[in-house]
């Protein structure tokens, strides 16, 4: 999963890392935003906290690429 999501982040920054904080930060976002996917994946499909976890994620994955 996280080469999966860190695949996708380098995509959409196409692969400027430079504009993101420091590595840490990049790191500890996409922590983030896998343990909230992960959580995602195992609520059951219609559960409102699934709603919860996207907003999360769009929050994070914008901070992500504002670096």
């Amino acid at each position: 999963m996280d080469k999966c999501v860190n695949s996708t982040i380098n995509s959409l920054l196409q692969d400027d890392l430079s504009s993101v904080g420091s590595d840490s930060d990049f790191k500890t976002l996409c922590k983030a935003f896998d343990k909230n996917y992960e959580k995602w994946e195992s609520l059951p499909p219609g559960d409102l906290r699934r709603k919860v976890l996207v907003q999360e994620n769009e929050k994070l994955m914008r901070l992500i690429l504002a670096g």
